[in-house]
């Protein structure tokens, strides 16, 4: 049956012979370029510098990516790997079917302690290179300078009182020697809160907080400031989950907000490809593939749309920073476009033309591989009629479910030029999109790619720039935030006003 020959997580390898070298060495440009930012810079002088491709993951982000309930890993791993050439640091867990089948929230436990793997190993990682390059100056006013570019900061009274802090924490020889003696947790199951780097980090994220607040009274201003700030030491993640690895996603997410966790900050955005935010109504056709799976995996009734589980998630209130983004294919046989809805704040859908998977093509391990097809000619073989040709059914829109995944795919849907760009900034929603994505709660790097993306847009011949003057209360709403960053959203939102004035 479906995935049980690979159960075990993997991190993807580094690629020896990619065709990224450009995408990176683009993005080091685009850093150096924002840094150069000011109020009165013009759209034409940001577009003449750099140009920036993905406008749904933010450039270097850290991705963990999660197949769904039926999958192995080896389902995800291209698209994995594709997102690594575009320059992303990328995990792939597949959560064992175990913890599968007994219950969702088993496997978001276990995910959520992944995930906390994870950022162990990457702050562990980036803070040697900070203390290495901290080394190599001798006076602590070097420092202070070097730290300012690192983290980004402007010239602002906020920003030189961020950096004597950000410069004592990394010279806190306390601090330091709690992260590097984080180790990650062989089973990822049983570590509890108090072992986590997110809840370690929360007493000095308060500090922080207790400074930023003094100058500007503002949950949202002091959380914004305070997750770029640690992002850069500890960075948050962005979950791609596929199908159920979407949802459970969403599951972690709430877990770790819940007040007797105390961890919310670990996760930057969740982007669901085809998942069951809202549950899933299997239909009975659907049991027939599989009815042994149907009947002994609980997870599956925990889809049902009103069970208690749904109904829960229904409910997530989103932290701030933090965005969700739900793809949607309308032929999906799986999840209808209306269950792959998150109906809070803070998350946008955005539905794409639907692609017919070659399923095979999915199939990467051997063993797993010729399972499945055994088991897929024992369902064409079969005697009964009416059970071939649902079962038959049944597979068409299990192949449109999986179309996100299949690497044919992958530029159509997810480049430069791809359909994902395309809906957001050029289809007949970009308006409510955008409004979406500006949402001032959403994710400060998530934002900072979509504005640019838009001065980018301005002037092309196929945009209907002048549409974006239906932004401005969200635009002024960014503007209003001074966050003290060189690339901050409310500077790149100046600049678009500013072009939008001249027109």
């Amino acid at each position: 049956m479906f995935g049980i020959y690979s159960l075990s997580p993997c991190i993807l390898p580094k690629l020896q012979n990619i065709n990224s070298q450009k995408q990176v060495s683009k993005l080091h440009s685009v850093s150096k370029a924002l840094g150069k930012i000011t109020q009165n810079t013009t759209a034409y002088e940001i577009k003449s510098k750099f140009k920036i491709n993905d406008a749904l993951i933010p450039p270097k982000s850290l991705v963990i990516a999660v197949p769904g309930m039926w999958s192995s890993k080896s389902t995800i791993t291209p698209f994995a790997r594709y997102l690594k050439q575009e320059g992303h640091d990328v995990y792939v867990f597949a959560i064992p079917h175990v913890k599968w089948a007994q219950r969702m929230n088993q496997g978001s436990k276990w995910l959520s302690n992944k995930i906390d793997d994870v950022r162990i190993v990457e702050t562990q990682r980036k803070l040697f290179f900070i203390q290495s390059q901290l080394s190599k100056l001798e006076q602590n006013d070097q420092k202070i300078t070097w730290i300012k570019e690192y983290f980004n900061l402007d010239n602002s009274k906020l920003a030189n009182k961020l950096v004597e802090q950000i410069f004592d924490l990394l010279t806190n020889s306390n601090f330091v020697n709690k992260i590097q003696a984080l180790r990650s947790n062989n089973d990822s199951y049983s570590k509890s809160t108090d072992e986590k780097l997110s809840s370690m980090l929360q007493y000095y994220k308060k500090t922080f907080a207790s400074n930023i607040n003094q100058d500007f009274d503002s949950d949202l201003f002091s959380k914004k400031v305070i997750n770029q700030i640690f992002d850069v030491i500890a960075p948050r993640v962005v979950l791609v989950g596929h199908s159920l690895g979407g949802a459970v996603a969403l599951q972690s997410l709430q877990r770790a907000s819940e007040p007797k966790n105390n961890y919310k900050d670990e996760i930057a955005m969740i982007v669901g490809l085809g998942s069951p935010f809202c549950g899933a109504s299997v239909p009975s056709r659907y049991k027939l593939l599989s009815p042994i799976l149907y009947s002994l995996f609980y997870t599956i009734h925990q889809l049902n749309p009103f069970s208690k589980t749904i109904t829960t998630m229904q409910k997530t209130d989103l932290p701030v920073d933090t965005t969700v983004v739900s793809l949607a294919n309308p032929r999906d046989g799986l999840v209808s476009v209306e269950n792959s809805k998150l109906n809070c704040d803070g998350n946008v859908q955005i539905q794409l033309t639907p692609k017919e998977a070659d399923m095979t093509s999915l199939m990467h391990d051997n063993e797993y591989q010729g399972v499945v097809v055994k088991w897929l000619q024992s369902v064409r073989m079969s005697t009964y009629n009416k059970l071939s040709e649902m079962g038959w059914e049944a597979l068409k829109g299990v192949r449109h479910h999986c179309g996100f995944l299949d690497p044919q795919y992958f530029d159509s849907y997810y480049s430069e030029q791809g359909e994902i760009n395309n809906q957001i900034f050029k289809g007949p929603n970009f308006i409510q999109y955008l409004k979406s994505l500006l949402n001032r709660n959403n994710n400060e790097a998530l934002q900072k790619q979509v504005l640019m993306k838009m001065i980018d847009t301005m002037g092309d011949k196929d945009v209907q720039a002048n549409e974006y003057i239906k932004l401005i209360p969200e635009l002024e709403k960014l503007v209003a935030l001074p966050l003290p960053f060189n690339n901050s959203s409310n500077k790149l939102s100046q600049v678009i006003l500013n072009e939008l004035k001249r027109k």
